[in-house]
């Protein structure tokens, strides 16, 4: 029988395309790869169609969320739960400062944190 309604017959080897033959009978339908891309592209279309009237991205949109429930979350924290590594994080919370829908922590307090962590490693390094 198959499973999710697909042939899982590429645990078994089909999916290793060892000759020409075998190629030309492969069935993408049949493939992991393809069947997450296609949920990948279904997801996208309903999220476009629920929340594509606001502009923002799937990205955009988990991390509005994560900030809605806690207004106090780490970058590990946001990076975690939406999924997206910090460096894109970054990109992501640039975009939703510049369109208003967040508010970049005033710069003192960056450097506060920053002195504070600072403080603590040497207290804790040098012990």
């Amino acid at each position: 029988m198959p499973l999710w309604g697909y042939n899982a017959s590429w645990r078994l080897g089909a999916n290793r395309v060892t000759s020409k033959r075998k190629s030309a009978d492969l069935d993408l339908r049949d493939t992991p790869g393809h069947l997450l891309r296609r949920c990948q592209q279904r997801s996208q279309e309903i999220f476009r169609e629920v929340l594509g009237e606001f502009g923002l991205t799937q990205q955009q949109t988990a991390l509005l969320l994560t900030l809605a429930r806690s207004s106090t979350a780490s970058i590990q924290d946001l990076s975690d739960s939406s999924g997206t590594d910090r460096n894109t994080l970054s990109e992501v919370t640039t975009r939703l400062i510049r369109r208003g829908l967040i508010v970049e922590p005033p710069a003192f307090v960056a450097k506060w944190l920053n002195a504070l962590t600072e403080r603590l490693t040497q207290r804790f390094v040098m012990q």
